[in-house]
């Protein structure tokens, strides 16, 4: 993809970071700044969210020193809402054209369902300060969802290194009874 066929990089408002991570505790908002790359013209997947990223003290646990897994986990989970949040507003997954704003920001907890997680550890993360990114690579639709493949990727000033591979599942949450069941 050339420099001319590249899209212009969306800045999340501070409004939508915080209108989706609204749903967090304060002190577990972990991303703190993030810009949307759409993909190309034609060629919509990936798309990308770069962030910035820190913990200034886990939600869980006693400092560990290094970024571990439950946190890895839930700053994909806060990148993961932001992203999808924004792919919705500025249409930018074909798969997700029916999805606006105002129907993720209806389902995202409830029909966000993780169905399958992988991350690897090849260098220590300082969690206080450190980037990411996540991308949804690909989109399928099915019956009930779309379901999104993605990768993600963590890093700090000084050379650590968290990646990994995340499938999701977006949908509106439990199906309601069969025509002609009992409610």
């Amino acid at each position: 993809m050339t420099e001319a066929e590249t899209r212009p990089a969306i800045p999340v408002a501070a409004e939508l970071l915080d209108d989706i991570l609204h749903v967090y505790k304060p002190h577990c908002r972990y991303l703190k700044r993030a810009v949307v790359e759409p993909g190309a013209p034609g060629e919509p997947l990936p798309v990308v969210l770069r962030g910035d990223f820190g913990i200034a003290e886990s939600c869980y646990i006693d400092d560990t020193g290094h970024l571990n897994a439950v946190e890895v986990n839930i700053a994909f989970n806060q990148a993961y809402y932001v992203l999808t949040a924004q792919a919705c507003a500025s249409r930018l997954v074909p798969e997700l054209a029916d999805w606006s704003l105002e129907r993720f920001r209806r389902w995202y907890l409830e029909g966000s369902l993780i169905h399958d997680l992988s991350s690897r550890f090849k260098r220590d993360n300082d969690p206080r300060a450190f980037q990411g990114e996540i991308a949804i690579a690909s989109a399928v639709r099915t019956r009930r969802f779309v379901v999104l493949k993605l990768t993600h990727r963590f890093w700090d000033a000084h050379d650590g290194l968290a990646s990994g591979a995340v499938t999701m599942a977006l949908g509106e949450g439990k199906p309601g009874p069969a025509q002609g069941d009992a409610a």
